[in-house]
């Protein structure tokens, strides 16, 4: 096995729709605020009464020198909780980003996000100041690309399955992750892909 380590992009960032008077005019909107200066930041779904906010998180990771016959049996994304804001129940999602480039955001990509969970991080049971480790279940690795940029967002379950949030945070509701990017940057957020690549003897096996 092999197992390879790819840094978050520049550009990778929030997406948010705040201060809105209904939580459907923040989920179901059609474009919102670009936030990718912000270096610590993640998914949200939030109540800060009387308005709600929501926001989404965009990634991207070069995975372009990943063999073109790899056969990957296991993948995470690697997150340095910095700290969590609120106490309201929630969990991250990693979904499929569908359209877009996530090193480039364009206020639409808001919209640019699956509904199918790759993998769960829980608001309550993640660990702060330390890095915690999100599995990819076999729908997130078969997203893993081999060619190019592989997409990614985080949603909270709140957002996927469009359910109001009810309990006020006044401070927000979030998971606080450090993606900061670059030579400077202390705790980088990581897709860590493990991996083999089908030996040549195998390859001939199959077609005698």
């Amino acid at each position: 096995m092999a197992q390879s380590t790819f840094n978050v992009l520049n550009g990778s960032g929030v997406i948010s729709k705040g201060s809105q008077s209904t939580w459907t005019d923040a989920r179901d909107a059609a474009s919102g605020t670009i936030d990718s200066s912000d270096n610590v930041a993640s998914g949200y779904s939030t109540l800060r009464n009387p308005v709600y906010d929501n926001g989404r998180f965009f990634m991207g990771f070069d995975t372009a020198s990943l063999p073109d016959d790899a056969v990957i049996s296991d993948a995470k994304i690697r997150v340095y909780i910095v700290s969590r804001s609120g106490s309201d129940a929630e969990t991250l999602n990693v979904v499929s980003m569908t359209s877009g480039d996530p090193t480039s955001l364009v206020t639409t990509d808001y919209v640019n996000v699956g509904a199918t969970s790759f993998g769960t991080l829980s608001f309550g049971s993640a660990a702060t100041s330390a890095y915690n480790d999100i599995e990819l279940n076999a729908s997130g690795i078969a997203a893993i690309s081999l060619i190019s940029t592989t997409k990614f967002a985080f949603r909270t379950t709140r957002d996927i399955n469009n359910t109001t949030p009810n309990v006020d945070q006044s401070s927000g509701n979030s998971l606080n992750i450090d993606h900061s990017t670059g030579s400077g940057a202390t705790f980088v957020m990581e897709l860590v892909v493990t991996y083999k690549v089908p030996s040549a003897g195998a390859f001939l096996l199959n077609f005698i």
